[in-house]
């Protein structure tokens, strides 16, 4: 039934089809959206234009991809909040941390989850094609380039590098061609990461913070490194003719501290004569150790346990370049035990 409404503003009385309001879609057009397309050259989004974004194309498709402001509110020497997570063959590759663009800086998080090695050494071209052929990869690594994990204490550099973490191989399994080829497999590999430091190689001019890398005993170009390596289930066999089988239980080598002088060439400060000179203090113990060569002549041992700590560990000129290698004065000074 129509209404008698009066217009407040104009006094007028109008008459309201109440009705009309039941049926509002009697004489709409429908609208057509237009298809999205697959690919889109000027989307710097799509699959195949990562070169448009800061970060570049792994060769694996990605799940999700966040690109970290260059200048952020706070300030462009502010670091921002970045995510990245990349799903490569059946595993995953995850980045969470803070990142700084004008000065370059990364502190967060990298984890692997699951990714083949052989895969992955064959996107990124490393290697013999085959070499290696078996292999899951996973980690999980504190990573601080040129800035402070949040809830660490202590201070990296503007110029300095630290790693923390563990990285893992399931089943890695290599071959190498030759006359009688080698195959190297372990059940397991995991290399504990208790300090990585790598001092003054970010670009700029090194910098001597309180309490930083560059501040304490380590000179840019220094490689210093705390951590235990631990093989399950290790074995190394060469095929017919000259063939033979050897393997252990277990294998734990302790690497409490390696010390590389000037090693990397990111403006080395440490002295020309150290340079190159590689300090240790190492313990290798290895379980249910055995060995059978095959052949006519064939024969096979075992030993239950072996330990060996190698104390205060020097090699001067030892990773030097060959120049250096030649050098007179190159020597090896070990000083331990064999119990």
């Amino acid at each position: 039934m129509s209404e008698l409404r009066e217009d407040l503003p104009t006094k007028d009385w109008v008459v309201f089809a109440t009705e009309r309001a039941k049926r509002p879609h009697d004489f709409r057009q429908p609208r057509k959206q237009p298809a999205a397309a697959d690919y889109d050259e000027s989307c710097r989004f799509c699959l195949g234009n990562e070169s448009q974004t800061p970060h570049g194309r792994t060769g694996y498709a990605y799940v999700r991809r966040a690109i970290a402001r260059g200048w952020p509110t706070g300030g462009v020497d502010t670091p921002a909040h970045v995510q990245l997570a990349l799903t490569v063959g059946n595993g995953s590759v995850k980045v969470d941390g803070q990142v700084r663009v004008p000065s370059p800086g990364f502190a967060g998080r990298v984890l692997v989850a699951d990714v083949s090695l052989p895969e992955l050494l064959a996107a990124a071209g490393v290697g013999p094609a085959g070499m290696i052929h078996a292999g899951r990869l996973t980690s999980e690594l504190s990573v601080e380039v040129g800035l402070r994990a949040a809830e660490d204490g202590t201070v990296v550099g503007t110029h300095d590098v630290r790693v923390r973490g563990r990285i893992s191989l399931a089943q890695p399994t290599m071959t190498i061609s030759a006359a009688s080829p080698i195959t190297v497999a372990t059940g397991s590999l995991a290399l504990d990461v208790t300090q990585l430091e790598l001092p003054g190689v970010l670009p700029g001019t090194v910098s001597r913070e309180a309490g930083a890398i560059t501040a304490g005993a380590l000179s840019s170009g220094d490689v210093h490194f705390q951590g235990q390596l631990t093989l399950t289930k290790p074995q190394v066999t060469m095929a017919e003719p000259n063939g033979f089988t050897a393997g252990a239980d277990t294998v734990d080598l302790m690497l409490s501290d390696i010390l590389a002088l000037g090693v990397l060439p990111f403006g080395a400060t440490a002295p020309s004569s150290a340079r190159g000179e590689l300090r240790a203090d190492v313990q290798l113990s290895m379980a249910g150790t055995h060995v059978a060569i095959t052949g006519e002549h064939g024969c096979s041992g075992s030993l239950g346990a072996l330990a060996l700590a190698l104390a205060a560990l020097s090699a001067q000129g030892f990773l030097a370049g060959a120049e250096a290698a030649r050098r007179p004065d190159r020597s090896l000074t070990p000083a331990g035990a064999c119990p």
